[in-house]
């Protein structure tokens, strides 16, 4: 299991950076690798299925908490399906993650600290050499950290 945290503070109140965050609709907008929403349905369990990178990949997201309260907001997800790797073109992989994603908001000042935990496991298929699972979290991490700096621009230009 990997382990990724990082934070941002984003100059927007609480229920803009929270509203956009959470609405699959939006995610295609900031989070990195999601290309469009398709409305695949929503299963009674909060199932929300997207499609990666202009790709017919779906990623299943399981929403296990989604509170919004006067001074912070959590949502918690996770993702259903298997790890996967599947190959997009030769030479170039997709990898679809499995693990719990914990977003927390927290109000302070009319800004919001965002703080995305996301614990996942990596498709074994890619781990052939002993580096190649620190060389894949740190490109997660990297991912992780645009997508958190897109979340703050998106949400800052709205507000």
């Amino acid at each position: 299991m990997s382990h990724l945290k990082r934070t941002i503070r984003i100059h927007a109140p609480l229920e803009t950076v929270y509203g956009t965050a959470r609405d699959p609709g939006h995610w295609s907008d900031w989070y990195v690798g999601i290309s469009e929403e398709r409305d695949l349905g929503v299963g009674p369990g909060g199932e929300h299925r997207s499609v990666m990178v202009g790709t017919p990949f779906p990623l299943t997201q399981r929403v296990l908490e989604d509170r919004l309260g006067r001074t912070e907001a959590h949502w918690r997800a996770r993702g259903e399906d298997a790890p996967e790797c599947v190959e997009v073109a030769p030479l170039c992989s997709l990898m679809m993650l499995s693990g719990e994603y914990d977003w927390t908001y927290k109000s302070a000042d009319g800004e919001t600290e965002v703080t995305a935990v996301l614990d996942f496991t990596l498709p074994s298929k890619l781990l052939k050499d002993a580096g190649d699972r620190s060389a894949i979290e740190r490109i997660e991490a990297e991912c992780l950290e645009q997508s958190l700096e897109n979340l703050r621009r998106v949400c800052e230009i709205s507000h």
